[in-house]
Parts: structure tokens; sequence; C-alpha cells
């Protein structure tokens, strides 16, 4: 497909550029591709008319069935983030949502809102939905907006589920966005790494997660009081490496190339734990070689403090300009992150316990008393005196508003 630039397109349409500008971060273009820091637009684009509706809601349904389309097979090349991109010019929706999450992974907030914002209008597809919220939860926290953060995490919990195997995957996404503010609260099938009803095209990201709080239960327990729990985490911990291996082999066997960076992170700070310097070093220099030619530096951001001062020195010798965008940004996502932190605690006065919280949550998907109840292996009196202690602690007035205050 031929592409012009938004000065040609102005000049062909007689109108500014600033005009096409905000046409394209409206959606109003099909096809214009956000290109560095201007557009590419098709050459037969037309100009649309006063008040034509969005294309991107009318657009294409996103070529891969996942919320996170950088885990998935369509990325499988280092330095090729901008070509697929590319690539997607053709279906709007799905190049938004790829490039909010390579503005995420390059630390590029700025473009990442812009995205995500406008995704976020578009209630389109189930996965368009989940990934657009995901998106704008990683934007709000690391700027420490709690509104946003909140509006973000509810049009996630609004994704339009149409099958237990939906709401399961919200439940997973919601999870993983909660982990940011400390609070891990996981679906049983994720916790007991069962995966059978995962649509293939997530199984990337589901097993980077699964990973990941895996490794964080095991630290949970190395830092317990309990000798006798921390003497079993650090068996647990010393045997990580024989689940994360084979998961970094199914993922260069997937071609699913930012699985396998995140999944590299993960094990190179098992093996620094468990003192396997080698190790260590060996997936870390992995990691950043298959990063850097993309600019995706939000992962070392997100471990570097497991590392000691491992990171830095590997990131010294191999990209210093990683090291000093990973630097910077560390110290500003540290004062988001505790200003997050700070204006949830003021924002909610109510503290739900886990059984009314997934009681809540089930009955906010739409699903009846009796659906939760066999869900929850509980009697349907049970729900009802569930439902009704999380409605008065949060003061929703019916089912539905529950999900505002989960």
């Amino acid at each position: 497909m031929d592409m012009i630039t938004v000065k040609q397109a102005a000049e062909k349409w007689g109108v500014t550029p600033r005009r096409v500008q905000g046409l394209c971060k409206e959606g109003k273009l099909q096809g214009a591709v956000r290109w560095e820091r201007t557009w590419m637009i098709p050459s037969d684009a037309v100009y649309p008319k006063s008040g034509e509706v969005s294309l991107l809601s009318v657009g294409k349904p996103i070529p891969r069935k996942s919320a996170s389309l950088v885990m998935t097979d369509l990325y499988h090349t280092p330095g090729t983030a901008d070509a697929v991109i590319a690539s997607l010019s053709d279906n709007p929706q799905a190049a938004f949502i790829f490039a909010a999450e390579i503005a995420y992974n390059r630390l590029e907030f700025d473009r990442m809102d812009e995205y995500a914002h406008i995704l976020l209008h578009q209630h389109t597809d189930f996965h368009t939905v989940v990934a657009s919220g995901i998106q704008l939860c990683l934007c709000a926290a690391y700027n420490g907006d709690i509104k946003l953060f909140k509006e973000a995490r509810y049009h996630i919990f609004e994704a339009p589920c149409t099958t237990d195997a939906d709401r399961e995957i919200v439940s997973f996404w919601l999870s993983v966005v909660d982990y940011m503010l400390g609070e891990i609260s996981l679906p049983e099938w994720f916790r007991k790494g069962r995966f059978e009803t995962v649509p293939y095209d997530d199984l990337p990201a589901v097993r980077f997660q699964y990973a990941k709080f895996q490794w964080l239960n095991i630290r949970q327990m190395i830092l317990s009081n309990d000798s006798s729990k921390k003497e079993e985490g650090i068996l647990l911990l010393k045997s990580l490496p024989k689940l994360l291996e084979p998961m970094i082999s199914q993922a260069m066997l997937d071609k699913t190339l930012l699985a396998e960076i995140g999944l590299r992170i993960i094990c190179a700070v098992v093996y620094h734990d468990i003192g396997q310097g080698d190790d260590a070093v060996y997936h870390l220099d992995k990691a950043i070689t298959l990063a850097v030619p993309d600019r995706l530096y939000a992962v070392f951001v997100e471990f570097i403090d497991m590392f000691d001062t491992l990171l830095y020195e590997r990131l010294a010798i191999i990209s210093p300009e990683a090291l000093t965008a990973v630097k910077a940004y560390k110290k500003k996502m540290s004062v988001a992150l505790l200003k997050l932190h700070s204006d949830l605690n003021l924002y909610t006065s109510y503290d739900l316990a886990i059984r009314e919280r997934e009681a809540a949550k089930l009955a906010a998907f739409g699903m009846t008393n009796g659906e939760i109840a066999k869900r929850m292996n509980i009697t349907e009196n049970s729900v009802r005196s569930l439902l009704s202690m999380a409605m008065n602690k949060t003061g929703a007035k019916n089912r539905k508003e529950l999900g505002l205050y989960l």
C-alpha cells in the first residue's frame, strides 16, 4: 500500500496539516499509522465528511485473539516493531493496540496515552476493549493517576464477555493490573496452571505472567518469618529454572519475541538469587540483545531492583543508551507508584474480604446466585450474604455497580 505524509494529504485535500493530524488521532482516516512523531496515510484515503463516524469502530477484527498483540507471533524479530505497525495499516484497531504496547515498552508514555485514549472510546470487540483498558492502566500507574487507573480498570471489567472463558481472561488481566498496586487475587485456574481453556493467542502472555507470579510467590515464602515456609521457598526457587527454561524454549518455538525477553529476565533473576551468576548473565545478555533494537526498556525498569548492580553492569556494556533510559525512568516510576498507592488509600474506604470480592466480581459479570454458588462451591444463601456484605462496604446499589469498586 502506497503511503503519503500528513503534509501531502493536507495539500491534496486543501486543509491544514493540523486538521489531518487531528483526523488521524480520532481514527477517522482508515489505514493511517503513527510513524515516529507523525503519521503516514494511505494515498487512496478519502477525506471524511463532517460528522462521519470513526472508522476504528467498524474496522477488521484484530489479527490475533489476544489482548496483548506484542506477546503473539505478530512480533517475532528484533528491530521490526515499526515495520509490524506499518504492516497493520489496513487494520487501525490492531495498529493502535500494537503501537500502544510498543510505546509502553519504550517508556514513551505520552504516545501510549494518546493511543490508549483513542481505543478507550472504541467499544468494539472483546480483545480490543481489554487491550485498551490494560494500556491505560499501565499508563495511569506509571504516571500516578488513580482516577485514570480506576476508569481504565472498570473499562476492562466492562469488556463484552460472552463465555466463561472470556470472564476468566478478564479476571486474569485484572489480577495483572492489580499487581501494580501490590494486590494479587489470582483466578484458581491460573494458580493451578490449568491453561486448557486459554485461547491459543493468549498463551504467551499468560505463561509469562504465570512465571512471574510463581517467582513472586516463592519470594514471599522466602521472606516469611515462618522458618519451614522459608526453607520450602528456597527449595522451590532452586527448582524454578526447570520450569522457566522449557518456557523460554517454547517462546522461541512459537516465535513470540517479547514473551521470550520477559521469561529470560525472570530466569536471570532466579539464577542470580540462587548464586548461579554465569547463567544469570547468559539470560540477561540474551534479553538485552533482543530488546535493544526496538528500545524495549520497560521490562528492565520493572525488574532492575532484583539484580543488585548486575543489570546496570550488563546494560552499561551492551547498551549505554538503554542504561540511561532505564535509570531515568526508574526514578520517575518509583515516585508515580508511591503517589498511586497514597491516592488509592484516600480514594477507597472499604476493604473487601477475598470471598466477598470474588462473589462481587462474578455478580458484576452478570452471573446468577446459583451460578456463583456453583463456581465458588458454596450455597446460594452464602452468596447472598457475601454480596450483601460487599454492597454494604462499598455502597454499591446493585450488582452491576459493584464493578466500579472492584
